[in-house]
């Protein structure tokens, strides 16, 4: 990491790796990396049931677990005193995909969402309470292991395809979420009158999909994080970000940074200059207190690539605003904004016209290559029970 002392850096260790068998493989690396190497303390995990992992080994050996991932279960700095959010609330997101389903009427919605850990649900509250306030159902609860073989998804999705319900919301990792989609379009899910939603830890991965995940995508609506692009220092990032991108392949497309990328950077700046503006944590020769390092990571406030950095709770201020895209072609296309206690709007900057209804940003090209709404239902004569009903 460029600009950071080196001295700082030979301290934090960032674990990239995300879903499947990365959430044991990260476990192992964390407890090796402390034991052996004494890591005063390491950064990862976009999705926090990966975080949960290592939660408790941070607990016990009083290491700081810096989290990525943009939600945490209720109580969490309670239950984990030494995992640490470096990533900005996302609650609202589900106010979001709630606004969207309100603007077009539909009255079901059913979520598929990544649980790996039966003893840590995979769904919050906030996303149950969001739908319910807009006087929408949630007609299906679909739990899926990230170790489920694509037979098992299928024969699970199979499940929804046979009912009338047709809006679906994914929430899930992206890695995850490309073998849904595969899975779905093999079974004729993503035609006329179905509708799909994406929430931000798929959405602003998207960029990284390669062609046929994207092709799988096509017509999907997507609710990303939204931060400022035209600062003087994330530019100068995105810069050297490109020139050292091109040095190790050449031949590649250059790539935008993604979200997640700057949230990581924003974090481990954070943990070394925690260690930095300590003499004693500085000082290799010291003993490590976790503690203290802690106390030190908890005071950051400088200005980020994503922000504003610093903590309240354990917590960075929450996001306020959110992107609207809709998968198209190799990529996606922008259709707008929505803020919270505002609505949607086709520009953040004033003035700016908002709107409650999504209708404002224009058309959408749903999916099977349609420009009208989708009715997000089909009539069937029979349908079994909602398993909603049996989740609650």
């Amino acid at each position: 990491m460029r600009g950071a002392p080196r001295s700082s850096m030979a301290a934090v260790v960032l674990l990239a790796e995300s879903g499947g068998e990365a959430r044991t493989n990260n476990l192992i690396a964390a407890k090796t990396l402390i034991e052996k190497h004494h890591a005063r303390a390491i950064i990862g995990f976009r999705v926090w049931q990966e975080a949960v992992f290592v939660a408790q080994l941070g607990n016990k050996s009083k290491v700081p677990i810096v989290s990525l991932s943009n939600e945490a279960p209720p109580l969490a700095s309670c239950r984990w005193p030494f995992l640490v959010s470096a990533a900005r609330s996302i609650d609202s997101q589900m106010k979001v995909v709630a606004a969207i389903i309100q603007s077009w009427q539909w009255q079901k919605v059913n979520i598929i969402y990544e649980d790996f850990n039966p003893a840590v649900s995979g769904i919050t509250l906030n996303i149950i309470t969001a739908i319910q306030e807009v006087d929408a159902e949630i007609n299906d609860l679909l739990p899926l292991s990230p170790f489920s073989p694509y037979p098992s998804i299928s024969k699970k999705l199979e499940s929804l395809k046979n009912g009338q319900c047709r809006v679906f919301i994914v929430h899930t990792s992206i890695t995850f979420a490309t073998k849904i989609f595969k899975e779905a379009s093999k079974m004729g899910m993503m035609g006329k009158d179905f509708v799909w939603i994406t929430t931000n830890d798929i959405t602003s991965q998207i960029d990284s999909l390669n062609t046929s995940s994207i092709i799988s995508m096509q017509g999907v609506l997507g609710v990303k994080t939204y931060f400022s692009t035209s600062k003087k220092r994330l530019k100068d990032f995105q810069s050297k970000f490109q020139v050292m991108f091109r040095l190790q392949y050449p031949d590649g497309q250059l790539p935008k940074p993604e979200a997640s990328t700057l949230q990581a950077y924003d974090a481990t700046w954070a943990v070394a200059l925690a260690i930095e503006g300590n003499p004693y944590l500085r000082n290799s020769v010291v003993k490590m207190n976790g503690e203290q390092l802690l106390e030190e990571i908890m005071k950051s406030n400088f200005e980020g690539l994503t922000g504003a950095f610093n903590f309240t709770r354990q917590k960075l201020a929450p996001v306020h605003i959110f992107h609207i895209v809709n998968v198209v072609g190799k990529s996606y296309r922008d259709l707008g904004y929505w803020t919270r206690g505002l609505g949607f709007s086709e520009r953040i900057h004033k003035p700016s016209n908002y709107n409650k209804s999504m209708s404002i940003l224009g058309q959408v090209f749903w999916l099977g290559g349609h420009w009208l709404v989708p009715k997000g239902w089909s009539w069937r004569p029979t349908e079994n029970r909602s398993t909603y009903r049996e989740h609650i």
